[in-house]
């Protein structure tokens, strides 16, 4: 079930993934612009990952429930080169690690605000999603960032049968080297069995299984239902955003037989936007970046 659930999110998965050596969200920790609002957890209603939204019979949020506003920044951060205390000695995993982290920002208070647009039947709900990181965990060279995933309604009246409506939850990202794991509960030993949400630098001819189940028993091949693949990983394009133009951006599909994910990835920023649309039933959503806060190490 939890892989079911991933795969029609994509802040996300499926949560509240979506995901080079990595790349979304330009961390390591370099320095940035000014970020335009820092979110707390006890600021944020509680989603899952944009890649991946499960479904909560039992949930039912009331329209009052307003998220804040939130001011966007006016330009996306620069790189800056890593630098190591001397007599620092990485191993190899280490030194990716800190490639992957000038992609895919992996830094504690670093947080991502999103607008999403879900629809189920004739009823249509907005939310405002945010991730934030809270935690950082190393063992054997591997990196794990706990995130909090909040979710505020901000329109609309979704009743207890609405498909999918983002959902509250904390969840672990785990840096290997070139790839960015997904676990909903933080397992060392159970990299394998794990959603593999970004592999980097992205394949330019081929594609990856973010599930566990078809990376052991399939081969990848663009095209098959349920391998990501990033287009011309080798033309990153520029999106806009209500955050700004941001640019090393690509679009990270996954399709599948009930519909495609799209993922939006973008270096030095992480995943800026999304959306499904089933086939042959009117259900789907959508959600873009609205602000995020980026610091330094």
């Amino acid at each position: 079930m939890n892989n079911a659930r991933k795969k029609r999110q994509g802040i996300w998965t499926l949560a509240p993934l979506i995901l080079w050596v990595i790349g979304i969200a330009g961390c390591v920790r370099s320095s940035y612009n000014q970020p335009v609002a820092m979110f707390t957890p006890s600021q944020a209603a509680v989603l899952v990952s944009p890649t991946s939204l499960p479904v909560d019979d039992t949930a039912t949020l009331k329209a009052s429930d307003t998220a804040q506003a939130v001011t966007p920044p006016a330009t996306a951060p620069a790189p800056v080169e890593t630098q190591l205390l001397p007599g620092t000695t990485l191993t190899p995993v280490e030194a990716l690690n800190q490639q992957m982290e000038l992609v895919f920002p992996l830094q504690v208070a670093n947080s991502w605000v999103y607008d999403y647009q879900g629809y189920s039947g004739d009823t249509k709900a907005g939310w405002q999603v945010i991730d934030t990181m809270l935690e950082e965990r190393q063992q054997n060279g591997l990196l794990a960032i706990k995130v909090e995933r909040s979710v505020t309604l901000t329109s609309g009246t979704p009743g207890k049968d609405f498909i999918n409506p983002p959902q509250a939850a904390d969840f672990w990202y785990v840096l290997d080297g070139t790839h960015i794991y997904r676990q909903d509960e933080l397992d060392w030993s159970k990299m394998d069995g794990s959603w593999l949400e970004l592999t980097w630098p992205f394949p330019q001819q081929g594609c990856w299984y973010p599930d566990p189940t078809q990376r052991s028993t399939q081969a990848a091949s663009i095209g098959q239902p349920g391998c990501r693949s990033a287009g011309d990983a080798t033309a990153p394009v520029a999106i806009q955003t209500p955050s700004g133009l941001i640019n090393g951006c690509y679009h990270l599909d996954t399709p599948y037989n009930d519909g495609p994910v799209r993922l939006d990835f973008c270096e030095q920023v992480g995943i800026v936007g999304g959306e499904f649309k089933h086939n042959g039933t009117p259900y789907g959503y959508e959600y873009t970046l609205l602000a995020y806060s980026l610091q330094n190490k």
